[in-house]
């Protein structure tokens, strides 16, 4: 369904999902659009349970809020989302107040982690200063570390984590999976030396990618940060939801996307997809977010895959807005 701007309102819907504002688009992949519409993706059957003891807020990109009201911890923590239009190859630095003002909106004290699950910017420019605020272990690649690291963060708030290691935070349990980045060759490589900061967009190597298997009281997540995959390595792994990433998916082929559906969605089981790293990094968080697709009719026809092969999946599917708590789960427990 399109919709004009001015129809946007709220809605909460449980037989639909959030809307999106197509809007301005940003960086490497994503330019500029001054027309702005709405699109929505339909849930089949309706979501269902608005109580639940499990919260997972979407706060941009792949940056998701993980909380059961008893351990919070976040992936990524993408917050600054500096403009590139304006900034270019700027060296890059968190934006502290802002930071601040988000950790009170949310409430947070303390994390018990902050999960970065590659190290270009836009997942971990701001995971190291998130870290230090909220006295959290930064978890990630080697990447990753060498980013705390620089920051001055104390090795013990470092831990590096490779293909298949478990860790627990409270009755959180997570597994990363090494997985891979978007196809885009221009954005490859790993931070190999110390680096001095702040650093440039460029500078900001991947490492190594993750998937992320989330699990708890006897339910589970995938959240797939990047919008690639290596075929077969969720095999046999279980996940009632997942969180996929979009990013670059509007321009692979039919095949990629097929591809990237199964081995992220279908392979795992989810009978609950959302959709991630959909928004316009250039555009702060504190303002309604735009998809990163442009123009329009592009993410429009993106969306419209994504509804069609999760109805031939049978898979419901929601688009999240910022600040807004998924229910990743059939029912509360």
């Amino acid at each position: 369904m399109i919709e004009t701007a001015k129809s946007l309102r709220p809605r909460l819907m449980a037989s639909f999902v959030s809307l999106m504002v197509l809007g301005a688009s940003s960086s490497a992949c994503k330019t500029s659009s001054p027309q702005s519409k709405l699109a929505t993706i339909e849930a089949n059957p309706p979501f269902i349970s608005q109580k639940s003891d499990i919260h997972i807020t979407f706060l941009g990109t792949s940056t998701l809020l993980f909380d059961d009201g008893e351990t919070r911890w976040i992936t990524d923590g993408f917050f600054t989302r500096p403009n590139l239009s304006k900034f270019g190859q700027s060296r890059l630095r968190s934006d502290d107040k802002l930071i601040d003002r988000i950790l009170d909106r949310l409430k947070i004290k303390t994390l018990s982690a902050v999960v970065s699950l590659h190290s270009h910017y836009d997942h971990a420019l701001d995971a190291p200063l998130l870290a230090k605020k909220t006295e959290a272990l930064l978890i990630g690649s080697n990447s990753t570390a060498l980013l705390g690291r620089a920051f001055a963060l104390p090795q013990s708030q470092i831990q590096v984590v490779k293909d298949g290691d478990e860790l627990n935070f409270g009755k959180w349990k997570v597994t990363l999976i090494l997985s891979a980045h978007s196809p885009n060759p221009k954005v490859a490589g790993e931070i190999d030396k110390p680096p001095v900061l702040p650093l440039t967009e460029n500078d900001y190597k991947p490492g190594e990618s993750f998937s992320l298997l989330v699990e708890h009281s006897g339910r589970s997540l995938l959240l797939q940060a990047s919008a690639g995959f290596v075929p077969g390595k969720l095999q046999g792994r279980k996940a009632d939801a997942a969180y996929i990433a979009i990013d670059t998916l509007d321009k692979q082929d039919e095949t990629y996307r097929n591809d990237y559906w199964r081995e992220t969605v279908e392979i795992v089981g989810a009978k609950r997809a959302f959709v991630v790293h959909w928004d316009d990094t250039n555009k702060s968080l504190e303002d309604p977010l735009v998809p990163a697709v442009a123009p329009p009719e592009e993410f429009d026809k993106l969306m419209k895959w994504l509804k069609n092969k999760a109805k031939a999946t049978n898979v419901d599917i929601q688009l999240p807005q910022a600040f807004k708590v998924t229910l990743p789960f059939p029912e509360a427990k």
